[in-house]
Formats: structure tokens, sequence, C-alpha cells
């Protein structure tokens, strides 16, 4: 009796726990129930969000179409104006070298225009200082002036082709017009420089006639004549270039007279490096001691070979073909292997004209032109000259002794 009580309380339980288990979940369920709406809203709401990122996304892809088109575009077109610039920079450096050219060679017809007005000139004097009166004869005022001032004989056989002042007219007090006088005969006046002395202690001045140009040049080197020639100096002045003690002096521009006069000491020097005297040549005397204007290295001997190298300055284009004609002069020097030359030139314009000539040695003119660059050589020509005498070659090594003969004069 009691197992079966026991038995029936059993199922009871399990019933009412059933009974309770049942209850808690309709609970659990009817709870979830009431938050299905809430969770189907924020899907709802997490669903707009994607689509609208989506979208987005959809924008952005095609605006990063758009911006590959556009940047393929900008490479075209940079690539377009690199080939436009490169174009321009190869056209101006044409134009440039065209420029070049046309300046030099109009320096070159500047030089020839100022030669021909000098040639021009030629057998015409200046006469300064003659008093000047209205209506006078100023053909019978010069013939009365070289007899009484200049006191030469026989003027009668002066002729005078022309005689004129020039300038404007001048106010009375002024001082009187300068003359200009063309002789008939280069001879004459000569003759008449030569009688210059006279006016020594005078008013009166005579002097050549030369291109505006060249006076110029003439005005700016007197001052260097005068200190010279108060140092005993022997000074000469022939057309635009002043020669002491038989050599050409160019100043610097920026230097003083004082700074100018020390170089040309400096350089004169015979006991100077850039000046030291070249090997004389057995049973003959050598060309450095007879040509005037040059400077000459000392000599250096290769595997049988010698190099020497010789400088000079020069003002004009002309001057090269001039300068290398005198030193060709010399038998050794014409016979040389090679005579390479290399030379620097600023023109009036202020361009720097600038060239070599191998001549047969290979590469070695523009090396020695390097070493003008170096050293900022402006007007200076330098022939550098090399004999083999059945030497052996000397290869590569003739770019070091010319280099060392180059220093040397320099």
């Amino acid at each position: 009796m009691s197992a079966e009580n026991t038995g029936k309380r059993c199922r009871e339980e399990e019933i009412s726990d059933t009974k309770d288990n049942g209850e808690h979940g309709m609970a659990d369920l009817e709870k979830y129930l009431k938050l299905l709406p809430e969770i189907m809203d924020k899907i709802d709401v997490n669903t707009a969000q994607n689509n609208q990122l989506s979208k987005q996304l959809e924008d952005i892809d095609d605006k990063m179409v758009v911006m590959e088109d556009s940047m393929d575009f900008i490479f075209g077109e940079i690539a377009k104006l690199s080939k436009e610039n490169k174009d321009t920079k190869y056209e101006l450096k044409n134009c440039q070298g065209k420029l070049a050219q046309l300046e030099t060679k109009f320096a070159h017809q500047q030089e020839e225009i100022i030669d021909l007005k000098a040639r021009g000139m030629r057998d015409n004097l200046m006469f300064y200082n003659i008093p000047e009166q209205r209506g006078e004869n100023v053909h019978s005022l010069v013939e009365k002036f070289i007899q009484e001032e200049l006191k030469m004989e026989d003027v009668k056989s002066i002729i005078i082709d022309r005689a004129h002042r020039v300038g404007r007219i001048r106010q009375l007090g002024e001082k009187p017009r300068p003359i200009v006088v063309k002789f008939n005969r280069f001879q004459d006046k000569v003759n008449l420089l030569k009688h210059a002395k006279n006016l020594k202690g005078t008013v009166y001045g005579i002097s050549e006639q030369f291109p505006a140009e060249i006076q110029e040049k003439r005005r700016k080197l007197l001052p260097y004549m005068k200190r010279f020639k108060a140092e005993g100096k022997l000074c000469k002045l022939v057309f635009d270039k002043l020669y002491v003690d038989s050599k050409i002096f160019i100043p610097a521009d920026s230097q003083s007279i004082q700074t100018a006069r020390d170089d040309y000491i400096t350089s004169s020097n015979p006991k100077s490096k850039a000046h030291s005297k070249p090997e004389e040549i057995k049973g003959k005397k050598h060309f450095a001691d007879t040509c005037d204007g040059f400077g000459h290295s000392k000599k250096i001997k290769c595997n049988g070979n010698i190099f020497q190298a010789h400088m000079t300055v020069i003002s004009s284009l002309t001057d090269i073909k001039d300068k290398t004609d005198i030193l060709c002069r010399d038998e050794e020097i014409a016979k040389a292997t090679s005579n390479t030359l290399a030379y620097r030139l600023k023109t009036p314009a202020g361009e720097i004209v600038e060239k070599y000539e191998d001549d047969g040695d290979l590469g070695t003119g523009k090396k020695i032109l390097q070493i003008m660059q170096l050293n900022n050589a402006i007007g200076t020509l330098i022939i550098c000259s090399h004999w083999a005498n059945g030497g052996k070659s000397v290869g590569p090594d003739r770019f070091r002794c010319m280099r060392d003969c180059v220093l040397d004069v320099m």
C-alpha cells in the first residue's frame, strides 16, 4: 500500500513539474514574441543602412572610374607637354647656338668696320687749340701752324688733301674746335709727328686720328702709360695696344693702376715661373729670345718627344691668325709635328668666344681649353708645340706633358 502511494506521489510530482515547465516556456515565448517587433525594426534599420552603404560604394566605384579616366588624360597631357618641352629646349639650344654665331659674326664685322675706319684715318692728324676765327681759311691756318709752331721747312712740299674743324660751333670764350687734316702722303704725317716735340711747353697739340672705339681704349690705357713712364720704362701706345718694354700690357677691368702695375712687374720678372726660359736649341738662338709678345714655357721631354707651350694676348679674332703666323715664322716651331692651339676671347657684346684646334694631336686642344677655362683666361691664345723627333709614341702621356707646359706658361 505504501509502494502504491509512493508511485502515485511521484507521478503527481512529475505532472506538476511538467506543468510548471510548460508555464515557464509559455512565459518565455510570450516574452520573445513581445521582443520580435523590436528585433524586426532593428533588422529593417540595418537593412536600410546596408542598402545606403551599397549605394555609396557604387557611387565611389563610379567616381574611381571617372578619376582613372582623368588620370589617364592627365598622364597623356604630361607626356605631351614633356615632349613639347624637350622640343622647345632643343629649339632653344639651336637658337642659342645661332645667336652665338650671329654675335660672333657681328663682333667680327664690327672689328672689320673699326679696322676700315682706322685705315680711312691712316693719313689724318688732329690739331688742337689753334685759335678759331669766323671766315678763316683752315688750309692756310694749318700750313702756317706747321711752319711757325712745328718749325718745319719747305711746308709747300706737304700736300694737304682736306682740312676742317670738327664739332659744334663754339661760343665766344670757349675752347676752339680741333682741326682734322688729311695728308696726301703718309710720310708727311710721320714727319709732322716727329716734330711734335717742338710743341712742348705750348698750349697746342697734335695726335693721330682714330675711330671712337679705339680712342676710348687709348684713353683707358693712358694712365697706365704715364705711370710706367714715370718708372722709367719704355712705353709705346700703338693703336689700342700699350707696349711696355716691348711687351703688350693688358690690364684687368677690375684692377687699379697700382695693382695692374704690380701684376705686370710680376709677370715680367725673369725669375717668375710663368716666364721661365725655355731650353736653348744648339747652334741657334731660340725664337723666344727674339719674338716680342709671347711667353714660352720650359721644354718637357718624354720618350724622345719634346713639348713646349707659347702664350700671347689677343683682343680680336683677327689677332689669332696674325699671332699664329708670327710664331710660325720660327723655322723650328713651323716644323713641329703639331701646333695645337686654343683661345678664349670676350666680344664687345660680352659673349665669350672659345675654340681649339688639335692639329693632329687628338684631344689635346680640348684639354688646353679646359685649363684656360679653369683659370678664367680671357683674351688669351695658347699654342702647344709637339716635336715627335722619331721618338716613341707617348700615348696618353702627351696630355700630361701638354698640361704641364700650359700651366708653366700661364
